[in-house]
């Protein structure tokens, strides 16, 4: 996986840890930008959970969400790729559109 798809990925995935509840369509989209085939048992577990925010969730299953994830990209570490996408400090390309 080349720097830019594991810069995307994390961003995805980071945001939609942020919001606070699972997006299938954001797995989904990552996942295809991965070159990952959709389905499986862990997948369908996963589409289940679909727009559940994670604190509805029992702690047990909230510990295992993003090692699930992983599984979708091949023991990929979540968590890991989350950790190496640092949101920008106030970058010019950001001010420049209006963004702080």
């Amino acid at each position: 996986m080349n720097e830019t798809t594991r810069l995307v990925l994390g961003t995805s995935m980071r945001d939609m840890f942020a919001k606070g509840y699972l997006n299938i369509c954001t797995v989904d989209k990552c996942m295809e930008i991965a070159g990952m085939v959709r389905g499986g048992p862990t997948y369908k577990l996963l589409a289940a959970l679909h727009c559940i925010n994670f604190k509805d969730m029992p702690p047990e299953l909230q510990s295992k969400i993003t090692a699930m994830i992983g599984e979708l990209f091949d023991g990929l570490s979540v968590d890991q790729l989350m950790q190496a996408v640092e949101p920008p400090a106030k970058s010019k390309l950001l001010t420049r559109f209006g963004i702080n």
